[in-house]
């Protein structure tokens, strides 16, 4: 295990990775990360999205630690791993108000993790100065232990979680974020992100989507031809080939996190945290996969007025 270098140290960037889990009407997810802006100052940091609210605690730059070989992230006395999480965070601030002493303390045990075959970002992750770069690391595994956020207890015991990452610079200007693995169907995920990506000078909308059924997974990205045919608050539509996604957003409530802007974390954006959408996956005009689903996280950023 190392302490940030190399790359890490340069001013405006940011990491930081997303563990989320469910279960059957609540949803916990945390966010442990490093930000450097452009002056940089330094800084790590935990945020958590819940079904109560979310919330933010900051530490200084020297009490991260990442593991260069394995996922092992500390920050403060919290650890992340792909075994689980171990929290301990004895001073929180909800993001919407700045109400403080808040703490958060329990454990969480990790099974059957669940990677993609290759990488999400093809290949596209050989492009240098990528303004943000993605990662999926585990698209559904099982989760079993409990979190105490602000004296509410949350259990789970052989739930659904869910492990991403990213890095660069800054959260795209616009952007469509969604992810969700919790369905009828057995070990289904379906995860999405659409970006207008800055570029040599010019701008492009980006897309990768995995949608994973049954132990085989469906690509349907960029650098696989796929269109955008439609991207609203209520209905998106993407399509390559044979294959057609279909997802329609309802109303859902959101709250506010904080998103990396030139590698300084002051952006706010809006995510739902159980949100409800149904999806239809074809092939050819055959439905392969239908269902809706409560509990789906997802993120709509400039395409439509905040």
């Amino acid at each position: 295990m190392k302490h940030f270098h190399g790359k890490k140290k340069r001013a405006s960037y940011f990491e930081g990775w997303y563990f989320k889990h469910t279960n059957e009407n609540e949803l916990l997810a945390f966010i442990p990360g490093i930000s450097i802006d452009s002056s940089g100052s330094r800084k790590s940091f935990i945020q958590i999205i819940s079904t109560e609210g979310s919330y933010q605690a900051d530490y200084n730059y020297n009490e991260a630690y990442i593991s260069d070989n394995s996922l092992y992230i500390r920050i403060g006395h919290s650890e992340f791993s792909k075994q689980g999480l171990n929290i301990s965070i004895n001073a929180l601030s909800t993001i919407e108000t700045g109400q403080q002493s808040i703490t958060c303390h329990g454990k969480l045990y990790y099974t059957h993790l669940t990677p993609l075959r290759n990488d999400i970002m093809g290949p596209f992750r050989f492009v240098p100065f990528m303004e943000c770069n993605h990662g999926v690391i585990s698209v559904f595994h099982r989760v079993t232990g409990s979190i105490v956020l602000n004296g509410k207890e949350f259990l789970f015991h052989d739930n659904t979680g869910y492990i991403e990452k990213d890095w660069g610079t800054s959260f795209p200007e616009k952007y469509f974020w969604l992810q969700c693995n919790d369905f009828k169907a057995d070990k289904t995920s379906i995860m999405l992100s659409i970006a207008e990506i800055p570029f040599l000078g010019t701008k492009f909308t980006g897309c990768i989507c995995s949608v994973y059924l049954n132990g085989q997974e469906y690509r349907l990205a960029t650098y696989k031809r796929v269109k955008v045919l439609k991207l609203s608050n209520t209905e998106i539509v993407i399509k390559q080939g044979s294959y057609l996604l279909e997802i329609f957003l309802q109303p859902s409530k959101e709250h506010t996190l904080i998103a990396p802007d030139r590698g300084n974390m002051s952006r706010k954006v809006k995510e739902a945290a159980l949100g409800t959408a149904s999806f239809r996956f074809q092939e050819n005009n055959k439905t392969l996969f239908e269902e809706t689903s409560t509990n789906v996280s997802y993120e709509l950023v400039g395409y439509i007025s905040e």
